[in-house]
Order: C-alpha cells, then sequence, then structure tokens
C-alpha cells in the first residue's frame, strides 16, 4: 500500500472517526471493520483499484509460535463469521448457515459473502411476488385512457393519426422499490466472484426483468418510504443501501473517494453482549439494554454555608437541590433488574459493560484497563450494586488458561465486597 492509499484511508476518519491513525511505517485500524474500496491511483482512466478486506483481530487463545500462521489462516474465516453473526445479530440481517458456515467464510472473501447474502434476499423477495405501484404512464392509444393531453394528440395527428396521447396510472413492477434493488443487483455484478454467487446472480437477474435499471444510490434507498406493504422488503432494502454505499459513486457531487462499508466493532460487540446475557439471565430477570442512566455526582451551588447540606437525586439521575446540578452521566452497556425492580431508584442484580479488546492472560490481570475497572467502582458506586461484569470477546476454539478469566475483588468503606468478573464472550458461535 502506497502514500495515495494511506491518505485515502486517513480521509474517510471525517466521517468515520476512530477508523485509523498514521503510525511509523504505516496506518494503524481501530475499531471499525468491514470494507473499502480505494481508488485505483496513479494510471489515467484506471478502474477499479484496491479493495481492503477488514476482519476483527479476536484474542484466541495461546498460540505458539509453530502455529501462528495456520491459525491466522483459520482466524480470518472465524472473524468472517464473527462479524457476519454480530451484523444478524445488531442490524437484523438475515445470514444463512452456508454463509456463516466456518469452511465457506475460509474461502470468500467479505464482499463476496456480504453480495451472497444480498443475493439470497432478492431471490426471497421476488419468488413471493415482486412489489406493484401505480405508475404514470405517458403513451400513444387509439382510444381514449385516463387524461389526454391535448396540445401532444394535435402534434401527433400530422404524422400519427387516430392516436391520441393519453397519462395515466399503470399497475406496474417497474417501481422505485424493485429499481433500487436491480440497481444492487447490477453494481454486485463484477464482485460475485465465486461460482455459486455467479448462479445466485443469473437467478435473481432473470426475475427482475420486467424491471428499468435507473441510476441510484444508498441515500436516495433510505428516502423511500417504508409501511406495512413494504415490510418483506426490509431486509433487501437494508442490504441495498449497505452495498450501493460501498460499490454505487455517489449521485451528487463531492462523494467520497474511497467509499467504505465498515461497522463499529464496539456497537456491535455491545448488542451482541445483550442477547448472551438475555440467554443466561436467571427466571424472574430482565436484562435492559443502556437506560436507566443516572448522575454520578452533583455540583454544588449557592452560599457555602450551604454546600454541607447533602444533595438528593430524583428518579432519572438529576439532583432534586435547587443549589446543586447533576453531573457525570452514567449509562451502562447492559443491567439485570428482577422484574418488580424500579429502575429509578432500586439497585440492579449485576451490571455489565462490554468490552471490545484483546484480553493478555499470561499478565496477572490478564491485561485489562484498569480505566475499565474504575469504570465499575463508579457504577457500583451510584446504582449500588456489588455484582459487576467485564465482557470480552473470544473465539469459540480458543485455548484457555486451565485457571480461567479472574475475579477482581474491591473492599469497599463499609465493609462489603464488591466484584468485577471478567467475562468471556464467544462471538463465532
Amino acid at each position: 500500500m502506497g502514500e495515495s492509499e494511506a491518505d485515502a484511508l486517513e480521509r474517510i476518519n471525517a466521517i468515520r472517526e476512530g477508523f485509523c491513525s498514521r503510525v511509523k511505517g504505516g496506518i494503524a485500524l481501530s475499531k471499525h471493520c468491514g470494507i473499502v474500496r480505494l481508488p485505483a491511483f496513479g494510471t489515467v482512466g484506471a478502474k477499479g483499484g484496491l479493495v481492503l478486506e477488514i476482519v476483527p483481530k479476536i484474542w484466541g487463545g495461546e498460540v505458539d509460535d509453530a502455529e501462528a500462521s495456520i491459525d491466522r489462516t483459520a482466524g480470518a474465516g472465524q472473524a468472517r463469521v464473527a462479524l457476519l453473526r454480530m451484523l444478524a445479530v445488531a442490524n437484523g440481517l438475515k445470514l444463512s448457515e452456508l454463509d456463516v458456515a466456518p469452511q465457506s467464510a475460509a474461502h470468500a472473501s467479505l464482499l463476496d459473502l456480504f453480495v451472497r447474502s444480498f443475493l439470497r434476499t432478492a431471490l426471497r423477495v421476488a419468488k413471493a411476488g415482486l412489489l406493484t405501484r401505480y405508475m404514470e404512464a405517458t403513451d400513444d392509444q387509439p382510444v381514449l385512457r385516463g387524461r389526454l393531453l391535448l396540445v401532444e394528440t394535435e402534434r401527433l395527428i400530422a404524422t400519427r393519426p387516430g392516436l391520441f396521447r393519453c397519462s395515466h396510472d399503470d399497475l406496474t413492477v417497474d417501481n422505485p422499490y424493485n429499481q433500487a434493488l436491480l440497481a444492487a443487483l447490477e453494481y454486485c455484478r463484477p464482485h460475485a466472484r465465486q461460482a455459486a454467487t455467479q448462479r445466485l446472480w443469473f437467478e435473481a437477474r432473470a426475475l427482475y426483468s420486467g424491471v428499468s435499471l435507473v441510476r441510484t444510490d444508498a441515500k436516495r434507498v433510505a428516502s423511500l418510504k417504508r409501511g406495512r406493504e413494504t415490510m418483506r422488503y426490509a431486509e433487501a432494502l437494508r442490504w441495498t443501501e449497505l452495498l450501493l454505499s460501498l460499490l454505487a459513486p455517489s449521485i451528487s457531487a463531492g462523494g467520497e473517494s474511497a467509499p467504505a462499508l465498515l461497522f463499529n466493532m464496539e456497537q456491535l460487540f455491545e448488542r451482541w453482549v445483550e442477547v448472551h446475557e438475555r440467554s443466561r439471565a436467571s427466571e424472574g430477570v430482565v436484562v435492559r439494554f443502556h437506560g436507566s442512566a443516572r448522575q454520578l455526582a452533583a455540583v454544588r451551588r449557592g452560599p457555602p454555608e450551604d454546600r454541607g447540606i447533602a444533595a438528593t437525586f430524583t428518579g432519572d439521575g438529576a439532583c432534586r437541590s435547587a443549589q446543586a446540578t447533576g453531573v457525570f452521566r452514567l449509562t451502562p452497556d447492559i443491567l439485570h433488574w428482577r422484574e418488580e425492580a424500579d429502575t429509578d431508584v432500586d439497585a440492579p442484580e449485576a451490571v455489565v459493560d462490554a468490552k471490545w479488546k484483546v484480553l493478555a492472560p499470561k499478565k496477572r490481570d490478564w491485561g485489562v484497563d484498569e480505566k475499565d475497572v474504575y469504570q465499575l467502582l463508579a457504577y457500583v458506586t451510584r446504582y449500588s450494586c456489588l455484582t459487576t461484569r467485564l465482557a470480552f470477546p473470544v473465539l469459540s476454539t480458543a485455548r484457555l488458561p486451565i485457571e480461567g478469566p479472574p475475579r477482581f475483588e474491591v473492599n469497599l468503606p463499609n465493609g462489603q465486597i464488591a466484584t468485577v468478573t471478567v467475562d468471556l464472550v464467544p462471538i463465532d458461535a
């Protein structure tokens, strides 16, 4: 990768803050994964360019140097599977078990897997019957149909007597919804590399033969009205938006020179942990994602003699006292509540914070960032909850130390003990 490509990657930071940064000798990628299309620099009229695939870097256990190269090859497929599964949970995108199988993901690029998933959704939509809409059409008819265009008809008489120029509404499949799917199909064609993906493409393309090819982009697709009639199109339109944002050049001026289809792994992992926590919650316990925010402290205002009065908080975490203002808003990723609990004032059963980070189990503290522990101690203080967990991603095939992840115990001034448990959450199964 040359200097031009590195500059193009840096410019993505304008729309994806924290995507990458310059380091000595190259570019360091951060918390976003997905696909970036780099233009072909240095050649006049060049087409194509590089397609950069960024897969999650996940700790998969302790690996010996002799096995490192083997694990990197297998790990790339596992990382693709993990990304696809988390996307399915967070974005509501259904994925075929064939596409997320390790043997398939190991031999197909991420873009090919995305294209294949879109093709399957486009096929499902077409086989169930393409959506029809009344669209205005203008043509020449031997009898009056719809609204007569008088001026155009008078001009038509000179060359084609006996015909009327009419404007009328036709019930047709050639409408913006199907045109958007067809546009995505055409943009995907050069990127359907594997034989299985090509077969899906030809099958899908044949079912959209009655639709006109209209140039469009992700913004126009996003502006299409959604409703009950278009509900079964929701997944296909979502894939269409994602793929057009990467593959289709922007219709408006000033489009990005390096279009990208990137996903924030921290946000995806938070949603993944939420699902994991719901599956393991005890009976009578409700798992809530975000929400129930509280403020850690209060800023006292007014005369010095009034500042010794303790501030109280309302249910939404704001200060009840007129002389105090709440500050340092706390919003845990996941909270466990008893069904009958008042989430504004009661203490939750557990607080879970998702951390998209790599661990170092050879260290005594497993490489856990002390700032993350301090954050949980703030939750302990404000939510009066002594049970907290830090959730980290791991591969299902990870070779873990026999003793397992650590649990930290913190002695509180009142004699109680708060626990911070390191929880490993498999993301590829």
